[in-house]
């Protein structure tokens, strides 16, 4: 029964990722810059392609912990090498930081990316084999890692990583992560000597970052950044209601606006591949988030989930699941598929490991 949802599960995601690189694929032809639109399509043809030889190959549970491991080595590496850049320049001429505003970007495109890649990676290293010890020390240097990037995201992944204690703790409940975000942002907006706690904290790790973090939370109308989104997100369901149907085409974003991607995966997707887009993101997310894991390993799905989840939350009020960050969700796809395959073992340290944290 298992075997036949998960096939099930894995159809629709095979459709909406074949979906979204046809509609691509045909608006080479027609778009102001037919190399964008490829660099597009590209990345989701390896997407598939990869996907199908891991449904083909029939992959163990081993290999999810491996690539597990990869994930969060990547993610430790890159948070090292942002702290050490941004407290000591002993780096060079690498491009670790953005002069301009203080925010790393690690080997990604932008800030942005670093934040949603290293806050995907801290729920996936309770799927490692690695010690309890390991475990602690890599949540807290991804943690910090996260806070030097500098992304203004930053604010949407600490709440998302507050969210997540359910799970450390080893039950999972939607209505539980929910009234607990809820719980959160009230209590900051409530809280003045919170708030000025808070900003203390971010000062220590990026300046810059706190200024922007209090004056959103002081003053949320007068904030550039959230003004500046919503600015983004009008403009982009507007362009998505001119062309329905096909979008403006991928990779053409800024021909219209002033950034490459709307800052909201969905807007981003309605503008530029219209509502078959849009529709297809939002249910590889739904297929990803509501897929039902393996019986043997329980606590193994609800770590994916939970990536899945800060995942998605943190693209829509950022990349949009532009550039690098699909690469991102096609290591997402991969791992979801294979996770159940985890043997029950597994599942039970994974359980020992979050109730001892």
């Amino acid at each position: 029964m298992m075997r036949e949802k998960t096939t099930r599960e894995a159809y629709v995601i095979i459709f909406c990722l074949s979906t979204i690189l046809a509609l691509s694929l045909t608006q080479i032809s027609w778009v102001g810059d037919p190399i964008a639109a490829t660099r597009f399509a590209l990345r989701y043809g390896i997407i598939l392609s990869v996907y199908l030889s891991a449904i083909a190959l029939s992959l163990d549970g081993a290999l999810c912990k491996r690539l597990a491991g990869a994930f969060v080595f990547g993610g430790v590496v890159v948070s090292l090498l942002v702290m050490a850049d941004a407290s000591i320049d002993l780096l060079g001429g690498m491009t670790f930081e953005q002069t301009s505003s203080r925010r790393s970007m690690g080997f990604l495109e932008h800030p942005n990316q670093l934040g949603i890649f290293i806050a995907a990676a801290l729920p996936i290293v309770f799927i490692t084999s690695m010690k309890r010890a390991l475990n602690i020390l890599a949540v807290l240097v991804l943690f910090s890692g996260m806070l030097f990037s500098g992304s203004k995201t930053n604010i949407t992944m600490f709440l998302a990583v507050i969210s997540l204690l359910p799970i450390l703790s080893g039950g999972f409940s939607l209505r539980i992560v929910l009234i607990q975000m809820l719980a959160f942002t009230v209590l900051i907006l409530g809280s003045d000597s919170i708030v000025n706690l808070i900003v203390s904290f971010f000062r220590v790790f990026n300046e810059g970052y706190a200024d922007r973090f209090e004056q959103a939370i002081s003053d949320p109308s007068s904030a550039s950044t959230l003004v500046e989104r919503y600015d983004l997100w009008h403009t982009a369901f507007e362009l998505g209601k001119a062309a329905p149907l096909s979008g403006i085409g991928v990779g053409q974003s800024l021909f219209y606006l002033p950034y490459s991607h709307a800052h909201n995966f969905l807007a981003h997707y309605f503008m530029t591949l219209g509502v078959p887009g849009a529709a297809c993101i939002s249910v590889i997310f739904l297929a990803l988030f509501l897929k039902k894991g393996n019986r043997n390993a329980p606590d193994v799905s609800r770590f994916i989930k939970a990536t899945v989840l800060v995942f998605f939350v943190a693209n829509l009020l950022s990349d949009s699941i532009a550039g690098r960050s699909i690469d991102l969700l096609g290591l997402i796809i991969c791992l979801s598929l294979i996770s159940g395959k985890l043997e029950l073992t597994s599942a039970v340290k994974i359980r020992q490991h979050a109730i001892r944290l």
